[in-house]
């Protein structure tokens, strides 16, 4: 039982996910995240890990969804040495308080910062669709270059579901297994 602390670039630390989330536009950006006590990664989870063909990261905001499970020892470990294929799957939007002017390869990169040393993902799925129903939150900007020397594939395509900043369920799937897998 720990909770989620957000560091901002300021020194300050905000406490809980529901503080961090609660974020606006124009608030101190996140320098980091990180636990506010020591756990242990579930050993159920860690085999699963070992044992998975396919780990997806996401879909999720990336500071209280995707990376506090990176926070857990362990689990980074563990995704870091399984020889399933790993699949970072990129926010469609730069949610207010928390990205900023995001672009996607600036979420690649603190994926695998947070993944550890060596840290590699075979994939990044990047929405290619139309954003225009969603207001208020700018898309995240698909950088190609810099996001091809990161990752393994890049595959670009309407994954963005019709209502809010959420992806779609089939359309997302069809992106991850239509990759070959």
């Amino acid at each position: 039982n720990a909770q989620l602390c957000a560091r901002l670039q300021d020194g300050s630390v905000q406490v809980g996910e529901e503080t961090i989330d609660a974020r606006h536009a124009g608030d101190i950006p996140i320098n980091e995240v990180f636990l506010d006590r020591d756990v242990s990664a579930n050993p159920v989870a860690v085999r699963a890990i070992h044992s998975a063909e396919l780990i997806v990261l996401g879909p999720g905001d990336l500071y209280t969804s995707v990376l506090p499970s990176l926070l857990v020892p362990g689990i980074p470990e563990a995704i870091r040495s399984s020889s399933a294929r790993k699949v970072y799957v990129c926010n469609l939007v730069n949610k207010p308080g928390q990205l900023g002017g995001a672009n996607a390869s600036l979420l690649i990169k603190e994926v695998l910062y947070y993944m550890g040393a060596a840290a590699k993902l075979d994939m990044v799925v990047v929405n290619s669709g139309n954003l225009s129903n969603i207001a208020g939150a700018p898309p995240i900007q698909f950088d190609s270059e810099v996001c091809a020397d990161l990752v393994g594939k890049v595959v670009r395509a309407p994954v963005a579901g019709a209502v809010g900043a959420l992806h779609h369920p089939g359309r997302l799937a069809r992106a991850v297994l239509g990759w070959g897998y």
